[in-house]
């Protein structure tokens, strides 16, 4: 599962900016494709992370194609500095709009199926270990947002120009995630501490 990288990832330099063995990724999907389960505890750890990015690239995104716009509407809401939250006439709307922001984002997640949402727990659980050691990694919460932001949301019917104009706010939807990832998973075991709402697609699950 997604533990495996845990470890060697949160302390290697580079990990997920530098590429693994693209030989060796394709053999290992293909491998999954025939069998789910692969051993993969002695593959090299840049390969893991290669095989990762490339599932996230390849399958549905993790924050679904019916929800694509809504997560994509939520991150253009704007966050003022905090000394702008009120402003000289005395107008919340900054900080309303912030709340209005991390509502909308808690109510997405809860609406995810519910093995998109284990997924993504498992995903942000191991990303924000690799950010909180990036003195290391050199993958701060803003790298790593730039790089999975656009993996984790996209739409469904989207062209390269669109795609290109969803990338600032899917990456600062990501970075979000990552930066209140313990506000937004509160007490949360690999996304079984919410109510199963949808039983998602059975197909959508990788062993990394």
């Amino acid at each position: 599962n997604f533990h495996y990288v845990v470890p060697p990832a949160a302390d290697i330099q580079g990990v997920f900016r530098v590429p693994g063995s693209a030989r060796q990724v394709s053999i290992l999907r293909e491998a999954f494709k025939a069998k789910p389960g692969v051993d993969i505890s002695a593959e090299e750890p840049f390969t893991v992370c290669s095989l990762l990015s490339d599932y996230l690239r390849t399958e549905d995104p993790l924050l679904t194609y019916e929800l694509a716009d809504q997560w994509i509407t939520v991150a253009g809401i704007k966050i003022p500095a905090v000394y702008r939250f009120v402003n000289t006439k005395g107008d919340f709307t900054g900080i309303t709009d912030w709340i209005m922001r991390l509502s909308r984002i808690t109510s997405l997640i809860e609406d995810l199926p519910m093995l998109n949402h284990a997924q993504l727990y498992m995903l942000l659980n191991l990303l924000v270990k690799v950010g909180k050691n990036a003195e290391v990694t050199r993958m701060g919460f803003n790298n790593l947002g730039t790089i999975f932001g656009p993996m984790i949301c996209r739409r469904k019917n989207s062209t390269p120009a669109s795609d290109l104009r969803d990338v600032p706010r899917v990456s600062s939807l990501c970075i979000e995630l990552l930066t209140r990832f313990e506000e937004l998973f509160p007490a949360d075991d690999e996304g079984s501490g919410r109510n199963q709402k949808r039983g998602g697609n059975s197909n959508h699950i990788i062993n990394l």
